[in-house]
C-alpha cells in the first residue's frame, strides 16, 4: 500500500527554528519536537540528507518551506536516520529544480504555499519589525503562550523559535471565543 503524506500550509503555517534556523513549515496541529526525548532527528535540504551544522548555513531568507515530518508511514521512506522524525527544507533557489521534485515524488510529500496573508504575517515577525494591526487583521496574538501586543511581536534576530498562525476554527478551539478571528502564536527561544 502506497502512504501520501500531504503537508498543506493555507491552515496553518509553522515557522521552527532548527538550531537558530527560522523557515517555514505546515501541520494541521503545532507539533513539539525534541531531540533529546525522541532521538536526533535527519535533516533534509532541497532533498539531500545532511548535518545539523549544514542546515544551520542555510539562510532564512533563502527557504521557501520548511516541514517537520513525524509521521511514521513517511519517515519508514526516508533513510533509516529518520526513524525519530525529520526536518525537510525547500530552498527558494531549488523549489522547482529536478532534484527536489524527485525527492518529493519518490516520498509522496506534496506542499500547498501559504496564503499571501500568511507569509505576509511570517515575514512581519521574522524580519524583527513584528506585526502592524492590519498584518494581525483581528486575530488573538499569543507571545510565549501570553497574550501580547503588538510591540511584543518584534522579536530579536536568533530569538525567534516558531510561528503558528491559525485560522479562525482551530483558534476558536483552541482558545475559545478569543481566537475567533484567528490566531498568531508566536513561541521564542
Amino acid at each position: 500500500m502506497k502512504t501520501t503524506k500531504t503537508i498543506t500550509a493555507g491552515i496553518v503555517t509553522l515557522l521552527l527554528a532548527a538550531g537558530g534556523l527560522g523557515s517555514q513549515s505546515a501541520q494541521a496541529q503545532a507539533p513539539k519536537l525534541s531531540a533529546a526525548k525522541q532521538g536526533p532527528l535527519a535533516y533534509y535540504v532541497d532533498g539531500v540528507l545532511t548535518s545539523n551544522e549544514a542546515l544551520n548555513d542555510t539562510k532564512p531568507e533563502e527557504i521557501e518551506v520548511m516541514n517537520v515530518v513525524k509521521d511514521k508511514a513517511v519517515l519508514a521512506t526516508l533513510d533509516p536516520v529518520a526513524a525519530n522524525g525529520a526536518i525537510i527544507v525547500t530552498t527558494k533557489k531549488n523549489k522547482d529544480s529536478e532534484a527536489v521534485k524527485a525527492f518529493n515524488k519518490k516520498h509522496n510529500i506534496t506542499y500547498t504555499p501559504p496564503s499571501p496573508e500568511v507569509k505576509k504575517i511570517n515575514d512581519a515577525v521574522m524580519s524583527g519589525t513584528g506585526l502592524s494591526a492590519g498584518e494581525l487583521g483581528g486575530r488573538l496574538l499569543l507571545v510565549n503562550d501570553k497574550e501580547a501586543t503588538l510591540e511584543q511581536s518584534k522579536i530579536a534576530h536568533g530569538q525567534l523559535s516558531s510561528i503558528y498562525v491559525l485560522d479562525a476554527a482551530k483558534a476558536t478551539k483552541r482558545y475559545g471565543e478569543k481566537g475567533k478571528n484567528g490566531a498568531v502564536v508566536i513561541t521564542t527561544k
